[in-house]
């Protein structure tokens, strides 16, 4: 069934008007947004996974070392992070040397920057009233209130896609300027997370559909030369590519499995983990939240799915379909972080079956009947969004990251045995212990009989249990090799979940 629309030129001036302009409540959502962030950040914190990972490059890239990752006793080329993030990052330390401060403040300018380009997008498509309301629940979002101001890709991505939507709306003209702009901007959104590749693909299709050829080759052709550096980096160090991680059999096992995974996290996205709470942390509530994760990810679904049959909305649907069609066979789910950059478009597509909805449905308030359906469903997602985002605001004790904080700066300040440290989080041990000593990356819990190696080719001197800092994690290597091996090491520290060894220098030699 068709989900009717309302035009841009047929819907009425809302009667909210007369109390605030929508222009005042963008500004203010963007306010919320800064505030949001800042409240949350802590800005002498240091980078966690994968975070830490794209700082340890930027730092490489910054003291002219290469695309290294330093943390690294061997200092290897790296080829697992696309280098968008790490050149940015190392551009801005070039200027103030490496400040945690600062690169929180850059996230949060990132993120600030992309609610903004979104609202430009959206405004050029919907009246003022519900494209600011839409624009106040992105900014209240609680995944982007977490990861806007992290030492993470994620912020810079943000304002790079979302500078992409807008940016294909200058290219529908006809300008080969414009579409090799496009192309680049392509270009960066793929050399900062490489899932990006999806979202310039739905940019070519969209483009071809309003364009035609031509236009679709020019934006290729700029896209091709700005990713061929990295692709022949890629060629040249042939070793941990993210391509790797591409499964090779059990495709169809693997795509149920994340299915049902999205199935739940798609609406937690947008107004907490509700899912994620009920199906994992609470399995006796999982039937509930099932039940919410069809109603509500089956309702957004139908909204994205209408995009596709209107040219104004049409890049939003091409960009998160595809984005999910990768999502599907990609062997991680990171908690859902990887919709972080679809909130956006889930937004919309919530926005889109609701709106028809309102049509429907006559209100009963005083003053609501005066509103269009668009307007009131962009107030109902804006409720919606606010509690759990206001919850998150609630300061919560961290005791385990405070336990290997700890660790690794007693191994900094306190370790006598020099060598290397094995942890699970090389990146983030390496800042932590302030770059006075390299890390190795425990090996696969199921290679623990090769950590031995590992301990004596590198002369390691230090280990990291920190198992417990993930949830329904399997036992690491680490605590393995300890139960296994007692005679090998022994216990120095331990903090909470955390628990550091010392190698025996017996364990060291052949």
């Amino acid at each position: 069934m068709a989900i009717p629309m309302s035009s841009r030129d047929s819907m009425s001036e809302p009667s909210l008007r007369q109390l605030f302009r929508t222009s005042t409540l963008s500004w203010l959502a963007v306010l919320a947004l800064a505030l949001l962030i800042g409240l949350k950040t802590n800005w002498q914190a240091p980078p966690r996974f994968d975070g830490a990972g794209y700082a340890v490059l930027a730092e490489s890239l910054r003291t002219g070392q290469g695309y290294r990752a330093i943390e690294h006793p061997d200092a290897p080329r790296h080829a697992h992070f696309p280098p968008g993030y790490p050149v940015a990052l190392a551009t801005v330390w070039t200027f103030t040397g490496p400040s945690f401060p600062v690169a929180h403040g850059f996230s949060l300018a990132c993120t600030i920057g992309a609610v903004l380009l979104f609202r430009r997008w959206l405004n050029a498509r919907m009246p003022a009233l519900p494209a600011s309301l839409l624009t106040a629940a992105l900014a209240i979002n609680w995944t982007w209130g977490r990861v806007g101001g992290a030492i993470q890709s994620e912020p810079l991505f943000l304002l790079l896609s979302s500078g992409l939507l807008v940016a294909s709306d200058q290219a529908r003209g006809k300008s080969f300027l414009a579409w090799i702009g496009l192309g680049a901007l392509a270009a960066g959104c793929v050399l900062t997370r490489q899932v990006g590749i999806m979202l310039a693909a739905a940019v070519g299709i969209d483009l071809f559909w309003n364009r035609g050829p031509r236009a679709l080759f020019t934006y290729l052709l700029a896209l091709g030369l700005g990713l061929l550096p990295w692709l022949c980096w890629l060629l040249n160090v042939q070793a941990g590519t993210q391509a790797e991680l591409l499964p090779r059999q059990g495709l169809g096992e693997l795509i149920s499995s994340q299915a049902n995974f999205y199935l739940l996290r798609i609406p937690d996205q947008l107004f907490g983990p509700l899912n994620e709470v009920a199906t994992i942390f609470r399995p006796r509530w999982w039937l509930v939240g099932y039940g919410w994760g069809l109603l509500a990810t089956g309702t957004i679904l139908a909204g994205l799915a209408f995009t596709l049959r209107q040219p104004r909305w049409r890049l939003a649907g091409l960009g998160f379909f595809l984005t999910m069609a990768l999502l599907l066979v990609w062997p991680f789910q990171e908690a859902g972080r990887f919709l972080i950059p679809l909130v956006p478009f889930l937004l919309l597509g919530a926005w889109i079956s609701l709106e028809f909805l309102a049509q429907t449905w006559k209100p009963r308030f005083p003053h609501t009947h005066r509103l269009t359906p668009g307007a009131r469903a962009a107030w109902f997602l804006l409720a919606l969004s606010l509690p759990y985002s206001l919850y998150s605001l609630i300061p919560r004790k961290a005791s385990q990251p405070a336990s290997f904080d700890a660790a690794c700066q007693w191994i900094a300040d306190q370790g006598r045995k020099p060598g290397p440290v094995i942890t699970r989080q090389g990146g983030e041990a390496f800042w932590l212990m302030n770059r006075k000593r390299t890390v190795v990356p425990a090996p696969a819990p199921e290679s623990t009989q090769t950590i031995g190696s590992v301990i004596e080719k590198y002369q390691v001197a230090y280990l990291i249990d920190d198992a417990d800092r993930y949830a329904r994690a399997l036992p690491g290597t680490v605590a393995q090799f300890a139960a296994e091996s007692p005679q090998r090491v022994v216990p120095v520290r331990t903090e909470g979940p955390v628990t550091v060894y010392e190698i025996r220098d017996s364990a060291t030699k052949p």
